[in-house]
């Protein structure tokens, strides 16, 4: 019933012989690597790795290895804090990271956690079962739980062999993976490769096209550049020809100008007559051709007729004929005669221009220039003398003007001396006059109409106004000194030096002066009039508006009775008598040319 546990049993002692017998060489293979590299770092590992990815590392070398993970783990931490924000990396890209390792590394941290078999525990635990082995065909009585032990020991040491059999398998597959996407990697470089040569090769073609066309461009650029400046000299020197031909015809057209200047009226006259004789000669010529033609196609129209006649009264064959070969003919005619067409009209006689003149020029030889110089110097000489003339006239005026100066300048002076003397007589008979009227006055009485009507105040600013106009507005400081009074004798004495100086004026010139300042004092008052009229026209449409925009006004309640007044003494106004001096007064200041 043991057969198969005993079998089992034998075939794991086999296996346990076989590898005892591979130790010694493993361990004198590992000891030699050991005394000649005894400090050997992670790059031997992956050497190892790199030959024999199924390869066991030793204790030393797993722990060299996480030291290193460890040391570089910590660098990492330190680098990501010590890198800015915006440079540290997040926990997905970490992962990320953690995940995408290049073919051929381990996971240290794996390797770490992961307890492997050690070389010395194995061969530790094989010469163990080595030795509860019986030597030759001796056999010993074991218990159950010993079998068990055992069983479960082949087992699991089954199971061990059974997974890396299983992962050697699934490492050569992923090897043989990573070898044709290794291939596959490479011949896709090398195609890439390939079309990037290919792009250089077009590249490199499309700059040498470049190039020579960019030296194309050039040279026709410049080309175009040698055009352009010769043309533009051509066109300087054609610009300044072209000024020399426009200053020349300037001054052919001054030349020309001053000719015809000098050119007697009666020959433009004459060249005027000329013109319009010929233009009626050509409208005669036209007419009769017009004429012509009208008779050319009445005389063709006659024949036709005659013709269409002869050939309806023919009475044989030979005078049908000739009727017939008369009607052809005389139909050709026509239609010629019809598609002539009537000469053009001579154009309407224009006035004569300047442009007309160029050809046709009064002065034919130098004698006709030398004589109309010599006339125009005799009529300058007379003006010359006539002009020396009326300067030695002017001359004498002036003179005389000057002395009728002096004299009215000395009369102007006696004068001024008698106004000022007159004005102090005035200020005199003012102020005597001004004391009198506050002696007169009357507290409790009736004033006459002109004093209510124009006050003195009033009279003097009035007064003084019109001694300003009348010449008195140069003298304001003697205005504003003087009295009422003694402005009136001025005003007075002008008046009187007026009327003298207009008595030897003549009485036309003085009765048409007179007329013009009457219509300009009419229109003055008729304009104050009109302004006025329409002053109260638009109060009167403004009060109207106002009316008619205003809410309509109702009674309400009862109306309030006004109170009635008690009859008092009758107020009877004194009888005002206004003798003519006052009503002269009132009428020379109502004038409006005086306001």
């Amino acid at each position: 019933m043991f057969t198969k546990p005993e079998t089992a049993v034998a075939s794991q002692h086999a296996f346990c012989r076989e590898k005892q017998r591979s130790r010694p060489a493993r361990a004198s293979v590992a000891s030699s690597s050991g005394e000649a590299k005894p400090d050997a770092k992670p790059d031997a590992l992956k050497a190892s790795v790199a030959r024999n990815p199924f390869h066991m590392p030793a204790d030393k070398e797993v722990l060299l290895r996480q030291e290193d993970a460890r040391r570089a783990a910590a660098e990492e931490q330190r680098g990501r804090q010590a890198a800015p924000p915006g440079q540290q990396p997040t926990i997905t890209s970490r992962i990320r990271t953690a995940v995408l390792r290049e073919p051929g590394t381990l996971n240290s941290r794996r390797f770490a956690r992961r307890e492997v078999p050690r070389d010395e525990e194995t061969a530790a635990w094989v010469a163990t079962a080595a030795a509860r082995q019986p030597s030759g065909r001796r056999q010993e009585k074991e218990n159950m739980a010993a079998f068990l032990a055992k069983k479960r020991e082949i087992f699991l040491l089954q199971m061990g062999l059974d997974t890396k059999r299983a992962e050697m398998a699934k490492l050569e597959e992923r090897a043989r993976q990573r070898g044709a996407a290794l291939a596959q990697s490479e011949a896709m470089l090398e195609e890439d490769a390939a079309r990037f040569n290919t792009f250089l090769k077009e590249n490199d073609e499309r700059v040498q096209a470049a190039l020579r066309k960019a030296d194309a461009e050039a040279r026709g650029k410049q080309e175009k550049a040698t055009e352009i400046k010769r043309a533009t000299a051509a066109l300087s020197a054609v610009k300044s020809e072209l000024a020399k031909l426009e200053e020349q015809l300037g001054e052919c057209s001054r030349c020309g100008a001053f000719l015809h200047r000098l050119t007697p009226p009666e020959w433009f006259a004459d060249l005027a007559a000329a013109r319009a004789a010929a233009w009626q000669e050509e409208v005669a010529s036209w007419e009769a051709a017009c004429k012509a033609l009208r008779q050319q196609q009445a005389d063709a129209r006659e024949a036709e007729g005659a013709a269409r006649a002869a050939l309806a009264s023919a009475q044989t064959q030979q005078a049908a004929e000739r009727a017939n070969a008369a009607l052809r003919s005389s139909s050709a005619a026509l239609r010629d005669a019809l598609a002539a067409q009537d000469p053009p009209r001579p154009a309407e006689l224009r006035p004569q221009e300047p442009s007309d003149l160029q050809d046709a020029m009064f002065f034919q030889e130098p004698r006709q220039l030398l004589e109309v110089f010599v006339q125009a110097e005799e009529t300058n000489l007379f003006l010359i003398q006539a002009a020396q003339e009326a300067e030695e006239g002017l001359e004498g005026a002036s003179a005389a003007l000057a002395a009728a100066r002096r004299r009215l300048g000395d009369e102007a002076a006696g004068l001024q001396a008698q106004v000022m003397a007159l004005e102090a007589t005035l200020a005199r008979q003012g102020n005597e006059s001004h004391n009198i009227q506050e002696d007169a006055a009357a507290p409790a009485g009736v004033q006459g109409a002109s004093a209510a009507a124009v006050p003195l105040e009033a009279l003097a600013a009035r007064i003084a106004a019109v001694w300003a106009r009348c010449g008195g507005a140069g003298d304001a400081g003697v205005a504003a000194r003087s009295s009422p009074l003694a402005l009136l004798a001025g005003l007075e004495a002008r008046v009187e030096e007026v009327v003298a100086a207009a008595a030897s004026l003549p009485a036309d010139a003085v009765a048409a002066v007179e007329r013009a300042r009457e219509r300009e004092r009419r229109q003055v008052a008729r304009a104050g009039k009109l302004a006025a009229q329409r002053e109260e026209h638009e109060a009167r449409v403004r009060r109207a508006l106002e009316r008619a925009a205003a809410p309509v006004f109702k009674k309400v309640g009862k109306p309030v009775m006004a109170r009635s007044r008690q009859a008092g003494p009758r107020r009877v106004a004194a009888a005002v008598v206004k003798s003519d001096t006052d009503a002269e007064l009132e009428a020379f200041l109502a004038r409006a040319d005086l306001l």
